[in-house]
């Protein structure tokens, strides 16, 4: 994958995830007030680590001052996973002693990358390589389902009423959790409750998928839709062309997806006009249950939508055709529940609409 447009700092997304993991700004530490802001042209001793891709140098993680080391380190905490493990390491270990120079604690998850690393230098050359695959549960390393960014870990995973337990948390508060974070969780839970022989939830299953959606060519359409600038969409055609090649597996090209959608702005349509990253790139791990196709109710706020009406909808696609085109209309015929699940919200209510309509006209 390429580095040089993925969200790794604080300068990539311009404080996005920083609103994003902290609530208000009374939570933030006083020194950050007094933070300088890095201009492109900030000497490469300023930051933690050097990306050196294709004869380019990326300077990531600011460590100029107390304020940019620990931004720097709630970033490297949330976004470690797009980096090669060497350079995870470095980052990790520069990162470590700059706080510990500007006397700021150091978070338990960043401490570990680091340990054992003593590093001479802030480069590393990723030309060609890529950030780790997100693996699947194995023995030995299962105890927690999630850790938090200060290090604390949740829901234990060794026994199955604590794997049942991580479950319904799931169910319950999946839309709590940052996209990336939910994809992880997902794939984590999914692994060890299948190892006893624990059924899905609804929600986990449509997060724990290893494939790519079927969608996502629609869902890639939808993000065209709502840019404006010739330049991000060029980008845009660019990065599904490499998905097509075969260059990226599902979670590479996810991770490439979410980064573009940060920095054109298209992550403040997640969960409304279009799915997060994960959902639009990768199918669900499941798919419903055949026999309750026909009794399977969507709640959609005040209404609802059930798998019988879809099924009547199946049966004229006319209304599909003049809205959303052949191609759309083709897809939802092949299994409509399973298609109109992985539909961002707006879609489902005007194709629950026309599903409803449908079947009080009688088109059975």
């Amino acid at each position: 994958m390429s580095f040089e447009h993925t969200n790794l700092d604080f300068y990539d997304d311009g404080g996005v995830l920083l609103k994003e993991t902290f609530s208000s700004r009374d939570s933030l530490p006083d020194f950050l007030k007094s933070a300088s802001v890095l201009g492109s042209d900030g000497a490469a001793n300023q930051y933690a680590l050097v990306l050196l891709e294709d004869g380019k140098s990326l300077k990531k993680f600011a460590t100029a001052d107390a304020g940019n080391t620990f931004i720097s380190a709630v970033y490297f905490a949330q976004n470690r996973h797009v980096l090669p493990i060497e350079a995870q390491k470095i980052a990790a270990a520069n990162l470590r002693d700059a706080l510990g120079h500007f006397g700021i604690d150091v978070p338990s998850v960043l401490d570990k990358v680091a340990s054992g690393v003593q590093p001479t230098s802030n480069v590393v050359d990723v030309t060609g390589k890529s950030a780790p695959r997100i693996v699947r549960e194995q023995e030995g390393d299962r105890e927690y389902a999630l850790e938090m960014l200060d290090g604390s870990k949740r829901y234990p995973l060794d026994n199955a009423e604590s794997v049942k337990t991580a479950l319904s948390y799931f169910e319950l508060n999946h839309g709590q959790f940052i996209p990336r974070q939910r994809r992880e969780y997902a794939v984590k839970v999914a692994s060890v409750a299948r190892q006893h022989g624990l059924a899905l939830g609804e929600e986990l299953s449509k997060h724990a998928g290893d494939s790519y959606a079927n969608l996502l060519p629609h869902h890639l359409h939808l993000r065209a839709d709502l840019l404006l600038d010739e330049e991000d969409l060029a980008g845009l055609q660019k990065l599904a062309s490499r998905r097509e090649s075969g260059r990226l597996d599902p979670d590479e090209f996810a991770v490439e997806l979410e980064s573009f959608d940060r920095s054109t702005g298209l992550s403040q349509h997640w969960g409304g006009a279009i799915l997060d990253p994960w959902r639009s790139s990768i199918a669900p791990l499941e798919k419903v249950a055949r026999g309750s196709l026909s009794t399977h109710t969507f709640q959609l706020g005040n209404e609802t939508v059930t798998g019988h009406e879809l099924l009547v909808l199946k049966k004229t696609s006319q209304p599909l055709v003049d809205h959303f085109g052949h191609e759309f209309a083709t897809q939802f015929a092949q299994d409509p529940i399973t298609f109109f699940a992985a539909l961002p919200r707006p879609q489902q209510q005007v194709v629950g609409a026309m599903a409803r309509n449908a079947a009080a006209a009688g088109l059975h």
